[in-house]
């Protein structure tokens, strides 16, 4: 069923726009091969879904979380939900349940509720700060410990998996664009957070 589902999602094509092709110098039969089919609405305006970076990061994530989660599946590891918050905890300690939410993309009564569950399986446990008792810290067990161990190899398994096909500068290349887009995207969140 995972093939099915990778394959499927694979199976979407991104296709480069024709100014893009003849960068790469493509022919003008190969562009011809690999230009989406005209719609009706292909001319009410520029804007190009195939390859709108917004969903082929989607993509992206999508296919490499189902690689992650059947490989995590297949080696008794944490469920989709539970990996991220213990991934985070293993890699930098005690968090703050906002903190913790802030990184695992969850709001925060979502992560009260999924360390309720973390909890109650004995991977985690939840504490007042000493220095601050309005503040509740989250910390692993060891069991949550062995389980966030699972992870890491897998996730760098992935990342490698991912990137196989460029040479080192490439890589600093695409890690520096993608930084640059995460804060073009920040800003762009700011500016309608504060216009609100």
């Amino acid at each position: 069923m995972l093939r099915e589902e990778l394959g499927s999602l694979a199976a979407m094509s991104i296709w480069p726009r024709r100014s893009q092709a003849r960068d790469l110098d493509f022919s003008e039969k190969q562009m011809s091969a690999m230009s989406p089919p005209k719609s009706p609405s292909a001319s009410f305006s520029d804007y190009d879904v195939e390859g709108d970076p917004n969903l082929l990061i989607r993509r992206i994530l999508a296919l490499a979380s189902l690689s992650v989660n059947a490989r995590l599946r297949d080696i008794d590891g944490p469920t989709e939900s539970q990996w991220r918050p213990l991934h985070w905890l293993y890699a930098r300690g005690s968090l703050r349940v906002i903190e913790l939410a802030r990184l695992c993309e969850i709001d925060p009564a979502g992560m009260t509720r999924l360390i309720d569950r973390l909890e109650h399986k004995g991977l985690c446990r939840r504490s007042r700060s000493p220095s601050d008792r309005r503040v509740v810290e989250v910390f692993l067990t060891d069991a949550g410990s062995e389980s966030a161990k699972r992870v890491t190899p897998v996730l760098e398994r992935i990342q490698v998996e991912l990137l196989m096909d460029f040479d080192t500068e490439q890589q600093r290349n695409l890690l520096r664009l993608l930084a640059r887009l995460a804060h073009n995207a920040q800003s762009c969140g700011q500016a309608l957070t504060r216009s609100q």
